[in-house]
Order: C-alpha cells, then sequence, then structure tokens
C-alpha cells in the first residue's frame, strides 16, 4: 500500500468523524445557540423570567442538590462495596461481588419500575411495613428521597469501572513496606491505599455527579408533583413549544455538567498523585482479625445484597401470577406462564423489545465504528485536528442526554435530510452515549499490549493501517464483544432520547414503561414485568457471552504457553 493511498485512507476515516460529529454534537448544539441568539427570539426579558422563574429556580436547586448528595453518597456506598470485594478478605466475597454489579443488567427504567413496584404506596414491602407500623406514611416514596435512593444504588457501577482497576495496580510491596513500619490497618488504608485510587474516585465522581445531573427516569417516575428536576423542565417547556426557554434550559445543564470537569482536571494539575501503571506484586487482601467489625461489615453487605436482589426476586415471581395479583400487588396465588404466552404470541406486545434490541445494536455498531477510528487515528498520529476531534468526545461524555434530544429536534425536524420517525436518528443519539465508554475501554487494554509486538510489525514491513488492522485488532476482539455487550445492554432501557425522539414504528421498551406507569390495566401491569424479566435474561445471557469469551481467551492464551 502505497503512502499516497494510506494518506487518501486517513483523510476519509478524518472526514467520517467530522461528518459523525457534525451530525451529532456540532449541528444540533449548535441549533440550540441558534435559537436563542440568531433568531429573533433572544430578549434579555426571557432570560430574566427564565432565571426568576419560582419553578425553575426550584427545579436548578432540585437538581444541584440532590446531584451533590448524590456523589457523596455514592462514594460511601461503593467505596464500601469494593472494601468487602477487593480489600479486605472476606468469606462470600465472590458472591457479594455479582450482587454488587446487579446495576449493570438491572439499570434505568427496570431499576426504577422495580423499586416503585415494591416501595410504592401499594408496593408489596411498603404493605408489610404498614401492617407493622400502622401510622406510616404510605407514600414515603416519593419525591426527593425516593430519587435519592435509586440513584445510589444504580450509579455504584461508576466506581466498579474505575476504582476497582486502580486497586488492582496497588503493588502489595508498599503494603508489606507499612506493615514492617508497623503501621496499623486502618492508616494502611487511608494513607496508603487511598492516594493511590483517589484519582480514580475523583473522575467516578465526576461521572456520577453528571449522570445525577442528567437524570430523567427517575424523577419522571417518582419525583411526584413537588420534586422535579431541570430535566423535567426542558420537557415541559418543549411540550408546549416555548423552545426558546428549552433551548436556554439546556445550555444552562450542559454548562452545570461540564464545569465540574473543568474544576476537577485543575485540581488535579496542581496537586501531585502517586501513579502507578503496574503492580510488581499484586495487592493481598487485608485480613480482618476483629470478629465485631467482621459480623457488621457482614450484616451491612447482606443488607445491601437484600436492597439489589428483592425488586429482581420479586418481579421474576409475580410475572408468572395472575394479572389481578400482579395489578393489586397482592401475592400470587397461583402461577403459570400465561402472562409470557400472552406476549410472546403477540407481534404488537413484544414488538418494543424487538424495538429496543435493534435501535441498541445499531447506536452500539455506529459507536464502535467511530470508537475504532478514534483510536486509530489518535495512536499512531499526531494531528491539531485528531486533537480537536479527540477533545469534542470528551465533551460529549459529560453532555446530559436531553442536550441530544432537544438540538435534534431543533436541527432536524423542519429538515428532509433525515427522517425524524426513522431508526437513525435514535440510533446516532444512542451511538453518542456510548461511544466513550468504547474509547477508554478499548485504549486502556492498548496501552497494556507489548510495544515489541508492534515495533516487530513495523520491522516487518507492515505501515501503521496494516499493523492496526491485523495485529492490534485481533488483539482486542475480547474487550470489543465487551464493550458491545454491556453497550446494548445499556442503551437497552435507555429513556431519555427514547421518550423525545421515538416514533409509532419504532417504539421503544423504556417508552412503553412510560405510558403503561401512567394509565396500567392489570394487563399492561403484567406485560411490563414480564418486559423487565425478558430485558434481565437478555442481560444475563449477554454477560454471559463476554465471560465465554474471556475463559476461551485465557484458555488459548495458556495452550499457546505450554506450547512454547
Amino acid at each position: 500500500m502505497g503512502k499516497s493511498v494510506q494518506k487518501v485512507i486517513v483523510i476519509t476515516l478524518i472526514l467520517f468523524v467530522i461528518c459523525y460529529l457534525i451530525l451529532g454534537i456540532y449541528y444540533p448544539v449548535s441549533s440550540i445557540m441558534c435559537k436563542i441568539f440568531l433568531n429573533g427570539e433572544f430578549d434579555i426579558n426571557t432570560i430574566v423570567d427564565v432565571f426568576t422563574s419560582e419553578r425553575i429556580l426550584k427545579s436548578l436547586i432540585n437538581t444541584i442538590s440532590i446531584s451533590i448528595v448524590t456523589a457523596i453518597l455514592v462514594n460511601i456506598l461503593a467505596l464500601f462495596q469494593l472494601s468487602v470485594t477487593e480489600i479486605f478478605e472476606l468469606k462470600f466475597s465472590r458472591v457479594f461481588k455479582v450482587i454488587f454489579l446487579i446495576p449493570m443488567v438491572f439499570n434505568g427504567i427496570l431499576l426504577v419500575m422495580g423499586y416503585d413496584f415494591i416501595y410504592s404506596s401499594n408496593g408489596i414491602v411498603t404493605k408489610f411495613l404498614s401492617s407493622i407500623f400502622p401510622n406510616m406514611d404510605t407514600n414515603w416514596f416519593r419525591g426527593f428521597t425516593a430519587v435519592l435512593i435509586v440513584q445510589v444504588f444504580s450509579m455504584t457501577i461508576y466506581h466498579q469501572f474505575f476504582v476497582k482497576d486502580s486497586i488492582k495496580l496497588i503493588d502489595n510491596s508498599l503494603i508489606e513496606a507499612a506493615r514492617a513500619l508497623n503501621v496499623s490497618k486502618f492508616k494502611i488504608i487511608i494513607k496508603v491505599i487511598l492516594p493511590i485510587i483517589l484519582p480514580s474516585i475523583s473522575a467516578s465522581s465526576i461521572f456520577v455527579f453528571v449522570a445525577s445531573l442528567a437524570a430523567n427516569s427517575a424523577p419522571t417516575f417518582l419525583g411526584g408533583k413537588d420534586f422535579y428536576m431541570l430535566s423535567q423542565s426542558i420537557k415541559s417547556f418543549n411540550s408546549i413549544g416555548y423552545q426558546n426557554i428549552t433551548s436556554i434550559l439546556a445550555i444552562l445543564l450542559g454548562i452545570i455538567s461540564i464545569l465540574p470537569m473543568i474544576l476537577v482536571k485543575r485540581f488535579e494539575s496542581k496537586r501531585k498523585f502517586y501513579h502507578t501503571s503496574h503492580a510488581n506484586r499484586e495487592m493481598k487482601k487485608i485480613k480482618i482479625n476483629s470478629k465485631v467489625a467482621k459480623i457488621i461489615i457482614y450484616i451491612i453487605a447482606l443488607i445491601i445484597s437484600a436492597i439489589y436482589l428483592l425488586p429482581i426476586i420479586i418481579c421474576i415471581i409475580y410475572s408468572f401470577g395472575d394479572v389481578n395479583s400482579i395489578y393489586m400487588k397482592n401475592f400470587p396465588q397461583e402461577m403459570s406462564l400465561d402472562n409470557y404466552i400472552r406476549v410472546f404470541s403477540n407481534t404488537d406486545i413484544l414488538s418494543p423489545i424487538l424495538n429496543s434490541l435493534r435501535l441498541s445494536l445499531g447506536g452500539t455498531i455506529i459507536a464502535l465504528v467511530i470508537a475504532i477510528i478514534i483510536i486509530f487515528l489518535s495512536t499512531n498520529y499526531k494531528s491539531k485536528i485528531i486533537k480537536v476531534l479527540e477533545k469534542t468526545m470528551l465533551v460529549v461524555w459529560f453532555l446530559p442526554p436531553i442536550i441530544f434530544a432537544i438540538g435534534f429536534i431543533l436541527a432536524y425536524n423542519n429538515l428532509n435530510i433525515f427522517n425524524m420517525k426513522g431508526d437513525f436518528i435514535l440510533m446516532l443519539g444512542y451511538s453518542l452515549l456510548v461511544v466513550n465508554i468504547m474509547i477508554y475501554s478499548i485504549k486502556a487494554i492498548i496501552k497494556n499490549v507489548n510495544a515489541n509486538i508492534i515495533e516487530s510489525s513495523r520491522a516487518l514491513g507492515c505501515n501503521k493501517i496494516k499493523t492496526f488492522m491485523k495485529v492490534l485488532l485481533p488483539l482486542l476482539v475480547q474487550i470489543i464483544i465487551s464493550t458491545i455487550s454491556i453497550s446494548t445492554i445499556t442503551l437497552l432501557s435507555e429513556f431519555t432520547l427514547s421518550e423525545l425522539l421515538y416514533s409509532y414504528n419504532n417504539k421503544p421498551i423504556s417508552v412503553v414503561y412510560r405510558s403503561e406507569f401512567a394509565n396500567s390495566t392489570p394487563y399492561q401491569a403484567a406485560n411490563v414485568l414480564v418486559y423487565t424479566v425478558i430485558i434481565l435474561i437478555l442481560s444475563i445471557l449477554i454477560l454471559c457471552l463476554i465471560a465465554f469469551v474471556n475463559w476461551i481467551t485465557k484458555k488459548n492464551i495458556k495452550f499457546e504457553e505450554r506450547r512454547e
């Protein structure tokens, strides 16, 4: 392959990414800005009205306050979970590890519906508690408290991705050195382990804060009349046609989302952290000698596990019950497959599941193509254009999904470039939600690839494109399958984009949950539980696929090592 051909290929790839960003980010976001400033609708009085509106100010205060509290509580809960599974030597730590990963498969609107089913005023747990405490408020699971509980127990997954990996990089010799100096176990955690994982904790906290700012499903379903966030205000003004106010609020939410990233980056640049890229000796778990401390840790871990497992178990049991017991939330007296037969025998009832699966896979594939191109360009070429593309992708990570949705509506609703009622717009939006997870995950693996392999390929005359395609890409098959699987699971229950951009022909499952939550009949309530169990099974099967691929890969590596 000649240099001119390589140059054409690289330029084509850059243009492809630029087109993607124009369609997904630049044009939609600029449409929001134009709506505010260039369409003759900008009025200082509108700005004043926005920031003096009691409802908007309340939604702003609610959004910021719950995001701060969520970030704090998620850190406490997630660090406890990681202590149980990764730091302390405890029995059943592997069981707890699996349970604490439940938000991977039971997230988004599924989690909201599951928690509402058991904790609402007519829910199983609330009914049980009210029988013991007759004077309790049966509407306790509404408003700030309900939204906070759902967000805290669903967002610990960010720490599982970031902090867990940094714990694995802790060199055990550091801990042994501290023990040799008679440092207590508590001080080892505070003085040795914590400084190493602090950058990862700060990164996870940013993602939790931003995800909480952009929260939509929990406030929509559980917020009630008195608790609402900026996302709900944006949707309300968009639904009644006040798109100038909608645009102002969307930009405000975007600024609030990006600001924490800028502040933390500045903080990290001024403060020196302990960095380690490789652990010569893997960290050994710390033993707990105090029986009392062990019992307390086990009790807390069991309570957390019960909170994770109870909604899933109840949803599965009730999905086999008769429709009237499901609707009234009375324990089913008879179990059958009638609900599943009804769903699978009616294509209209089953279609939302198929739509969600199709749209999720489509969005994931688009994101994967963009991620691989970005990684290839950034690892092989140093260019200002490529750096700008990378920085833009990073900003995308911190923009709330509702900004994409409003931008798409303003940009493409009156144009004939795309069919707003087709699949492409939703797939494009879905891809923006997961593309950075793919870039981050795949890049992390590339850093661990032996540089000699790449150098040997170059020495044999392979150019950068051939080296990436023939040598590097096959080594990334395992992580690519994993990221595709996790991204698909994440998008199956996506709600914000789906709610604003769906059409009758591609209505996703999350939108069906929304309509059936508001006007539920006995059969609809049963359908929702069946949908939940189906998505759970799909998610578990996908995770099993990841585990199988990992097992095959490890087996092949061991076979190659023995042969050598």
